[in-house]
């Protein structure tokens, strides 16, 4: 298995010379997601990348004092971890752009509870739950949860692929990185946590994975659209239902 750097240096070869996302973001990343890493893994949520983050809005810490978790990883990356991507309130500085991710915050939070319909989501969304600190509260109550039930969150590739306001790279480009980091890295981080079942959240990324995932120690399978493609409202829900009935039924 190759080294977090290793992949990032031959990745950035990949890509070209016009990406530029600092190697200090892609580890820090990696802290975050080992921060929530279970003891004990029972579903591994693949899904495709964080956002591509800045040199300048990676500067930007979070104010710690406001998240009440012991050596909780302080800069600020555009990844469903980070406790400040989405909330400006909990930074010490200023992101231009910071919308979150609300669909994966409806994953997380499907993942943890009994999702029936579209208010079961309130606690953790920003648009429905009002009160800054009652939502910190929840997120991170969420998170933990996740943690304690061995839920956890694993990117296909180790770089942030989608950059606000410009093209993302080529299919060809995209599968090349996702088949690469597959192979030399998170194949070997899922073979390793042997988990009961893996959810593939992206279709995209299904189909790359398809051939390769047959010589890999895969109990049980579920491939689901991105929550963020064109999907009815009816078609999100029921993706939701089923996150929550796959966790809630290996626990």
């Amino acid at each position: 298995m190759a080294t977090l750097i290793d992949c990032y240096n031959n990745l950035k070869d990949i890509l070209g010379p016009n990406y530029k996302e600092p190697f200090e973001v892609i580890e820090h990343v990696n802290k975050l997601k080992n921060y929530w890493k279970p003891e004990k893994i029972k579903v591994i949520l693949l899904a495709e990348s964080h956002v591509y983050t800045s040199k300048e809005e990676f500067s930007v810490s979070l104010n710690l004092s406001k998240i009440p978790l012991p050596d909780y990883p302080g800069n600020f990356v555009k990844y469903v971890y980070c406790l400040g991507y989405g909330e400006n309130n909990l930074l010490k500085g200023v992101v231009e752009k910071n919308p979150g991710t609300s669909q994966f915050w409806k994953i997380f939070h499907s993942c943890v509870s009994d999702i029936k319909e579209k208010p079961d989501f309130d606690p953790v969304l920003k648009t429905r739950n009002k009160i800054f600190s009652e939502r910190i509260k929840s997120k991170i109550s969420t998170l933990q949860k996740l943690k304690d039930r061995g839920i956890w969150l694993v990117d296909l590739s180790i770089v942030g692929l989608y950059i606000p306001g410009e093209p993302k790279p080529s299919i060809k480009l995209q599968n090349k990185v996702l088949s690469y980091c597959w192979e030399k890295l998170i194949r070997g981080e899922v073979e390793e946590a042997a988990p009961e079942h893996l959810i593939i959240i992206g279709k995209g990324v299904g189909r790359v994975l398809e051939k390769m995932l047959s010589a890999a120690q895969v109990k049980s399978l579920t491939v689901l659209n991105q929550p963020q493609a064109k999907l009815s409202s009816k078609e999100q829900l029921e993706l939701y239902v089923t996150c929550s009935k796959i966790c809630n039924t290996l626990l």
